[in-house]
Formats: C-alpha cells, sequence, structure tokens
C-alpha cells in the first residue's frame, strides 16, 4: 500500500532571506559527463557517479536530433538526451535527509518517432508520482513540446531515495529527459507541525501534511511587496514561482 500523494495548489508566503541550500542534485539522463544549461547551472550525466547516483533496470540511452529540440528560445538541457526502457529501471540516490521537491523533465520527442508508444508509472520511495502516464499525450494536451512534473516529499536519517520508471507493457516504454532533486529549506517548508489540515474537494474530513505525505505541485505563488533579482541562486532553483506584488487596500480588498 503506497503511501497518500496529494495533489493541491499551495500558496506559500515567506520573507526573502539570505538562505544556503545544499545537495542539490541535477541530473541529465541519457548523457555522459557533466552539461551546462544556459543559466550556467551544471547538470551531470547518469553513467558514473558511485558516490551519489545508481541505475539498476534493464534501459538505454537515447538522443534527440538538432532540428527536433534547437529552437532559439530552448535550453538543450535537459531535453536533448533520455533513459529509456521496455521494463523498468531505477535512480538511487544518496541524499541528505529532510524535504526535496524533485522535478522530473519530459520531452517526448527523445522517446519516439510516431504514433505515442509511451505509457508508464513513476514511484519515488514509497509513494506512487504518476501512474499509466503517457508524457506524449500530456504534451499534446498541454500543447508543448517538453514540460516537468514537480513533487515533494521527505527523505529521512539515513535513508535512500530511489525513483523508479515501471513501462505499462511490453509494447510501451518508460523513459525521462532530466531529474532534479532540491533541498526545500525550513524557512519555506511545506510541513506543519501544528494540528493543521488540508480540505481536499471531494473528501469529508481534512487530509493533514506530515512526513508520511507526499505532494505534487499544481500552482506556486509567492506573494512578497519586494521584487526580488532574477539573478537570485535560491529563487532560480524554484522557477516555476509565479510573482503576485501585494497591495495595500481598502478594507475588504486584497
Amino acid at each position: 500500500m503506497h503511501k497518500f500523494l496529494v495533489s493541491a495548489a499551495l500558496l506559500f508566503t515567506f520573507t526573502v532571506v539570505p538562505v544556503t541550500v545544499t545537495s542539490d542534485i541535477y541530473v541529465n539522463c541519457g548523457s555522459t559527463g557533466t552539461s551546462t544549461a544556459v543559466n550556467g547551472r551544471e547538470w551531470v550525466g547518469d553513467d558514473v557517479y558511485p558516490n551519489f547516483l545508481a541505475i539498476k533496470g534493464s534501459s538505454t540511452k537515447t538522443t534527440v536530433t538538432d532540428e527536433v529540440i534547437l529552437l532559439p528560445h530552448v535550453d538543450p538541457v535537459p531535453y536533448r538526451t533520455a533513459r529509456i526502457s521496455r521494463s523498468h529501471f531505477s535512480y538511487i540516490f544518496q541524499v541528505s535527509p529532510g524535504q526535496k521537491f524533485i522535478r522530473l523533465h519530459f520531452n517526448p520527442t527523445s522517446s519516439y518517432h510516431g504514433p505515442p508508444l509511451d505509457m508508464f508509472t513513476v514511484e519515488a520511495g514509497p509513494f506512487t508520482l504518476l501512474s499509466n502516464f503517457s508524457a506524449s499525450i500530456t504534451a499534446d494536451a498541454l500543447s508543448l513540446k517538453f514540460f516537468s512534473k514537480e513533487f515533494c516529499l521527505n527523505i529521512e536519517e539515513k535513508q535512500q531515495l530511489t525513483i523508479s520508471f515501471f513501462s505499462q507493457s511490453q509494447d510501451r516504454h518508460a523513459f525521462v529527459n532530466g531529474i532534479e532533486i532540491i533541498s526545500v529549506p525550513e524557512s519555506i517548508s511545506y510541513f506543519d507541525t501544528g494540528d493543521v489540515g488540508v480540505q481536499v474537494v471531494g473528501k469529508k474530513s481534512l487530509v493533514y501534511i506530515d512526513n508520511s505525505t507526499a505532494l505534487e505541485m499544481v500552482l506556486q505563488c509567492n506573494v512578497k511587496r519586494d521584487s526580488v533579482s532574477s539573478d537570485d541562486d535560491f529563487h532560480s532553483k524554484f522557477w516555476m514561482w509565479a510573482t503576485v506584488t501585494k497591495r495595500k487596500g481598502k478594507q475588504g480588498q486584497e
């Protein structure tokens, strides 16, 4: 029985202060060596990094042709290469304990040429993050060439993080282009130590978010009075934030 995964639109409100973020991992799946993204961040290939990364299962690498991925405004890292399998494969990470953002990157054109053939499940530890998932169908529905899915979960002391990909059948495949694992500072923790629950549509009882819960990030909004420099490294890691400037108004107004 897998633990509960909550899909929710979350609002984080916090004061902007200097934060030291450590133990972040950026994996350019299917590549070798290191690759530098347009923003200067270095991604590692998934070939040989025994100190923090191992791959188990049956899988292979694939590369996207330049004419498919190289658009003027597109960073090819991590969307040029992918790891793909018709059975299953797992990434095993040695990570520090604490709360993590896990961002999975998908470029369906890297995994097929023709009708969509991807259909798979993704698990992280005891949680099922995606089930009967097709990146190609999702990309078509969103009118996107590539996209990412983001999740939050907690890692205990001396616990490995295993992210597994399972194809649904022999004629379907699983794949991933990039994996980001980002440590969440306590100042913006999504866990509440108090007796606070979340009302989920269709549920009569509240859902309580604690270390036994995983979240899928649907919408993130940073409410603040002052702007943050775009080159702030901490905030650039959470690039899905939408900025909403808080305004003073009359009573009864936001």
